[in-house]
């Protein structure tokens, strides 16, 4: 059940497998937020992470954690 994924130092992190030992699975892929993404995103300030990808079958889906809709 493996997907590609891009190492932080890409700018983009994928939770989808475990990168790390000890690291936790979550089921979502996220990419920092850049001054680009600003206004579709309807922020201020260039901090945090975007969730572009949810699996709805693990613990992040489960909780009700949802992907952005914009691209």
């Amino acid at each position: 059940m493996g997907s590609s994924s891009l190492q932080p130092s890409e700018g983009i992190v994928s939770s989808s497998e475990e990168l790390f030992d000890g690291s936790s699975y979550l089921g979502v892929d996220t990419r920092d937020v850049t001054a680009d993404r600003l206004g579709p995103l309807q922020l201020k300030e260039e901090s945090g992470v975007e969730v572009t990808m949810v699996d709805q079958d693990a613990p992040a889906g489960k909780a009700g954690l949802r992907n952005t809709t914009s691209s």
